[in-house]
């Protein structure tokens, strides 16, 4: 219904002013804000009603009050149009409204009018009813009109221009046969509809009968305005009772013209049919002639040299050679026409039923909603369309086609222009055999050239002609298969957003109980007859029977011998000393054969079960067993890698415990979850749905709680695969995401087998799938990421290994060359130096974890593709208007609106953000900025600017999909970071300090400074603070801000040569001078000093003990200057020792004057009094 019918009158100038003054922008909020004017402006004019009614009754019952209205038509209003417009005492702004006011009048006019014509085409349609379905049933009754023959002097020419013309014919009435099917589903949307837009209709009307002219909201508005709000009442009135007129007559018509319109549809039909007919008989009779004209250019050209001249015989043969070539290029022509005109054919059917199928479908979901019957009939028509990436492919190869084809014509047509001038070319040829000829035979000779040379142009013409209409053909295939193409796509985007939410057969209830035993007991039958077959099969076939056995009982045999094989090459593997992959690419190949004995059993019998299939369930059967064939195949070599000494522990250096549980569990899911999956794979191909909906249902339940069970194994709580997982991996991320993993391990299929015990059967069985070639996909990974590892390992260590014997190596002989030859040496062990890998292969193993994870997550979302379209059924959950205006129509902004498919996509994306954001600038580091010339700090700022930008681009983004722009949230970011500024300004303050010290880069990753009291290397630079590591391995996390506020200290920021000063004092009477010449010897034997700048010693001073000295050197890093003052003040101790310097030390003389003599000693009293 158009909007002018849900504003008032009375209140539409001024809503066209406020428009107006906003720039005619539509607003979000618009459809609150007019849904509330309307509910209080319901009751504005009640002096239209009379008119209404006049509308609606008989004319002699009209009241007086109504002659107004009914004299309203286009024509006055627009002279009162160009009125308003003349009106020269009216303001601009008064003008306009007005203007507008009787513009939206004249549409509700032109609506009018349209309705009025409806209606009466509506009515002419049931005008001699029953003559014209007499008429139609007479005709499809008549018999089938027979194909027209060409007569026989009919030329190809002639024939091709019938052919065109019952292609016309064909072409017009398949436009009939569809138009009648469009209408007739038109008919089935429009039961559904009318009834509710005739209420609607009707409630609109009753409102308008309700509004008043008097209203005294008209009071205020000038005489011109009130008398055109009149005027759009009363027109709108017209209108909705004109569009109420053809809703009430609508659908009883329907059912009065149906059995005409069934009855034109099966005409159309049959015509469509006489006309295929009739354009396939014409297309023969093209073909017969053009393989007549060959063959009667090639007779002619044989006659031609027969009677040919001497001068003349060798452009006969010329003719005659090429008429003989031209027949087998016509001859496969003609074929390839034929041939295209049947693809052509086919497609067109094809074409035509899917679409026909579609457009039912669509109609009947629009009218019932998503039923079961509806789920069934995707399904259907899920299965009967075509493979898209098949008819991509032969598309591309018609291309190629295409081109060869007109190549080909060029070349004839190259020829063709070389004979294009027959006179001449005649001329110029009997002029070469003038010499001894006469006027007359030179006549003659010329007359012979024209002949032969017109028939080497109609040869060419005719192969042109038939090139011609063979690129038309083929560019009509081309076209064809383009359409068809482009409607799979649509129909599958459509079925894969709206099967998965319907369900596709019946809930679990009594009926599936009772559906249960009678399913069996056909299953039991049947296999029986199955096993009848492979019976037979082995009778008829002996020989290829026995070479199967026999293959199967050596593979049997040798079974045991090849675990054996596998421990041996685990136990090679284990050895610290190996150096070759060779052990691991054995064991894989063994562990291939051994999981293949039983799954190459259960291939051979499906193999031949479907070979010899004479039913659908013996096909289903075979399909089946091949199935489980493979599924067997996988688990049971995964099984063998996690053996004892298998891959997995041997190998690949697995954990035992956690080894130990997932092969308990994958024994579990062989015996039990690939029987359950082969029986639902031999059920759901059967094609039966009592199959499906009974045995294949339970079996996939089964096989379902099996899967889950195996893996409640596996991730349940302090397991041995998540303790032992949590211990080795960093940070214990796998503990922490367990609940995760559990969900989604356990929780999945639980929930798949709920969908399909209340009726979402395929569903489930969808989902199952994508989640079984999820979870192979993860498997192949780890598998291939181990295999990686190990032989990144085994690479290192050989390299390693190599290294190590030759440092040995130089050890010795330098042992050797120092000592006699009888002196033991004792040299370090080989396996201490090939313990732990190197910082490269670090770096290797993190570049590989991140092409790892990539490659899963795209392996993820190809497999999901085909389940990601069903996500479009969310935009039926409205939210909210997007506040980003998305196209302007006729001046006026529109807003999508924001589903709940939006914020899934925006949840989507926040992820791959952070995942992009935590992974893509180390890639960005390892593959491409350690290959630049930067040192590590720029390096660090590059990754740090990439993170942030992504981070930046993917919030930007995402919000845009909700809806939210920066001219929305421009004003509460501004009022935040004022608040924020005061609250957090410390903070940001950090924030901005971190943003300076990557681009301005006064530290960087690996600088050696000191802040205050603080000093360390920097080993981290994040938003908020940087991280230093001190002398003592202490990290200490330093705001930003102090680096660029206070005092920096950067020792390495442009040099690293440090300044290392040794003190050292000797004692007086020492010989200076060769104190002075021993401390540059120590200088120059020590290998960590630099040459230049070069070491001084300098005598300091006379101290009061000491002649001090300072050794003064330097050195090339600050990790030299922690450790070279040892080096130094040892070196110097042992030269001064070894030349008699005395390092001297404070002394003190102690002068004592009296004592007194209690404490003098006796002895020494005694002495005194002797004396």
């Amino acid at each position: 219904m158009d909007a002018i019918n849900h504003i008032p009158a009375a209140r539409f100038s001024m809503l066209g002013r406020s428009r107006r003054g906003a720039g005619r922008r539509f607003l979000p909020a618009f459809t609150k804000v007019s849904t509330v004017v309307v509910a209080c402006l319901l009751l504005v004019s009640a002096c239209g009603m009379a008119a209404a009614q006049e509308l609606t009754q008989p004319p002699s019952s009209a009241p007086a009050t109504v002659s107004s209205d009914a004299a309203l038509t286009v024509a006055s209003l627009q002279a009162r149009r160009k009125a308003v417009e003349e009106d020269g005492s009216l303001d601009d702004a008064l003008r306009a409204d007005v203007i507008e006011v009787l513009d939206t009048s004249i549409a509700s006019l032109q609506q009018q009018q349209t309705w009025l014509d409806k209606t009466a085409s509506l009515q002419e349609s049931t005008e001699n009813v029953s003559t014209r379905l007499a008429e139609t049933r007479a005709e499809l009754e008549a018999p089938t009109p027979e194909v027209a023959e060409p007569s026989e002097s009919a030329d190809l020419a002639t024939v091709q221009q019938q052919l065109q013309q019952a292609e016309e014919q064909l072409r017009q009435a398949e436009a009939d046969k569809q138009k009648f099917e469009q209408e007739d589903i038109h008919r089935t949307k429009r039961r559904t509809e009318s009834p509710a837009e005739l209420t609607a209709a009707k409630m609109a009307l009753e409102t308008l009968k309700a509004e008043k002219a008097d209203d005294p909201a008209n009071d205020g508005l000038h005489p011109q305005l009130r008398a055109a709000n009149q005027t759009l009442l009363a027109t709108r009135r017209q209108m909705l009772t004109a569009r109420i007129n053809f809703l009430e007559r609508e659908l009883p018509i329907y059912d009065a013209t149906s059995a005409l319109l069934a009855a034109k549809r099966s005409l159309a039909a049959r015509r469509v049919a006489v006309a295929r007919r009739t354009v396939t008989a014409w297309q023969e009779h093209v073909n017969e002639q053009r393989m007549s004209e060959a063959e009667s250019n090639l007779q002619q050209a044989t006659e031609l040299v027969g009677r040919a001249s001497p001068a003349a015989l060798p452009i006969a043969k010329e003719v005659r050679e090429l008429a003989d070539n031209l027949v087998a290029v016509r001859t496969s022509l003609t074929r390839d026409i034929a041939t295209a005109s049947r693809q052509i054919t086919q497609l067109e059917k094809q074409t035509e039923r899917l679409s026909t199928e579609f457009d039912k479908i669509t109609a009947r979901t629009e009218v019932a909603g998503l039923t079961n019957s509806v789920g069934v009939l995707l399904q259907k028509l899920n299965s009967s369309l075509p493979n898209q990436r098949n008819l991509s492919t032969d598309i591309a190869d018609r291309q190629v086609l295409i081109s060869d084809v007109h190549i080909d014509r060029i070349e004839y047509q190259n020829q063709r222009s070389e004979v294009s001038d027959v006179e001449d070319l005649a001329e110029r040829y009997a002029s070469r055999e003038v010499n001894g000829t006469s006027e007359n035979e030179r006549r003659e000779l010329r007359d012979e050239f024209r002949k032969l040379l017109q028939m080497k142009g109609r040869l060419l013409d005719g192969v042109i002609s038939d090139l011609s209409s063979y690129l038309d053909r083929l560019a009509t295939l081309d076209a064809n298969q383009r359409t068809l193409l482009d409607q799979t796509v649509i129909q599958a985007d459509y079925i894969a957003e709206h099967v998965l939410w319907v369900r596709s057969t019946t809930p679990v209830n009594t009926a599936f109980a009772r559906q249960l035993p009678v399913a069996l007991t056909r299953l039991k039958n049947e296999l029986a007859e199955s096993g009848q077959l492979l019976l037979n099969d082995a009778f008829g076939r002996p020989q290829l029977w026995l070479l199967a056995v026999l293959a199967g009982i050596a593979l049997l045999v040798s079974r045991q011998k090849f675990v054996t094989r596998i421990r041996d090459c685990g136990h090679a593997a284990q050895r610290k000393y190996t150096t070759t992959m060779r052990p691991s690419f054995v064991a894989i190949w063994l562990t291939a054969l051994v999981a293949f004995v039983w799954p190459g059993i259960l291939w051979f019998i499906g193999w031949r079960l479907a070979s010899g299939s004479r039913t659908a369930f013996e096909a289903a059967l075979g399909t089946a067993f091949q199935s489980s064939a493979a599924l067997t195949f996988v688990l049971d070599s995964l099984r063998h890698v996690c053996r004892p000494h298998g891959l997995g522990i041997a190998h690949f250096g697995w954990p035992p415990r956690s080894v130990n549980t997932v092969r308990m569990s994958i024994r579990l899911l062989i015996f039990i979850g690939v029987p359950l999956a082969a029986l639902f794979v031999l059920m759901d191909r059967s094609g039966d749905d009592l199959y499906r909906s009974s045995v294949g249902r339970l079996a996939l339940m089964a096989s379902l709680v099996t899967l889950a069970f195996a893996q409640h194994r596996i991730f349940r709580s302090h397991s041995p695969f998540i303790d032992e997982a949590s211990a080795t991996t960093l940070q214990g991320w796998v503990s922490k995401t367990r609940i995760a993993w559990y969900a989604l391990g356990v929780g999945l299929p639980l929930v798949l087998v709920v969908m399909a015990a209340a009726g979402y059967l395929y569903t489930a069985r969808q989902l199952a799938i994508k989640m079984v070639q999820s979870g192979g996909l993860l498997v192949a990974v780890v598998l291939l990421a181990a295999l990686l590892k190990r032989w990144q390992l085994v690479t290192y260590r050989g390299l390693a290994m190599k290294q190590a014997r030759e440092r040995r190596a130089a050890l010795l002989q330098e042992a050797e060359n120092a000592a006699g030859e009888d002196e033991d040496v004792e040299l370090p062990a080989l396996e201490e130096e090939v313990e732990t890998l190197s910082d490269s292969n670090v770096r290797l193993g993190k570049l590989l974890s991140v092409v790892f994870t990539s490659a899963v997550i795209v392996g993820l979302i190809v497999i999901w593709s085909d389940v990601m379209p069903a996500i479009g059924i969310l935009s039926r959950f409205e939210l909210w208007d997007s506040s980003i205006p998305q196209e302007v129509v006729d001046g006026v902004e529109t807003y999508p609106v924001i589903t709940m498919r939006e914020i899934s996509m925006a949840i989507a994306l926040l992820a791959l953000t952070l995942f992009s954001a935590s992974n893509i600038p180390g890639l960005l580091e390892f593959s491409i900025l350690q290959r630049l010339p930067l040192d590590s700090g720029t390096r660090y700022a590059t990754s740090t600017v990439v993170r942030y930008a992504i981070t930046v681009i993917g919030v930007a983004f995402s919000f845009r999909l909700i809806g939210l722009g920066w001219s929305n949230i421009q004003w509460l970011v501004a009022a935040m970071t004022v608040g924020l500024g005061f609250g957090l300004q410390e903070i940001f303050a950090n924030f901005v300090s971190g943003l300076i010290l990557l681009f301005e880069r006064p530290i960087r990753i690996g600088d050696t400074v000191t802040v205050g009291d603080v000093t360390g290397t920097v080993t981290r630079i994040r938003i908020r603070a940087t991280t230093i590591v001190d002398w003592d391995r202490k990290e200490l996390v330093v705001p930003n801000r102090e680096f660029v506020t206070g005092q920096l200290i950067n020792w390495t920021l442009s040099d690293s040569v440090l300044r290392v000063v040794a003190t050292v004092g000797i004692a007086y009477g020492s010989d200076t001078r060769l104190a002075t010449e021993l401390l540059y010897k120590v200088a120059d034997d020590n290998p960590n000093v630099l040459d230049e700048p070069a070491p001084r010693v300098i005598f300091r001073s006379f101290g009061d003990s000491t002649l001090d000295f300072d050794l003064r050197c330097f050195v090339s890093s600050p990790q030299m200057y922690r450790n070279i003052p040892h080096d130094l003040n040892l070196a110097i101790d042992d030269l001064f020792r070894e030349h008699n310097i005395e390092i001297a030390f404070p002394q003190r003389d102690l002068h004592v004057r009296s004592v007194p003599e209690r404490l003098v000693p006796e002895s020494r009293s005694g002495d005194s009094q002797s004396s």
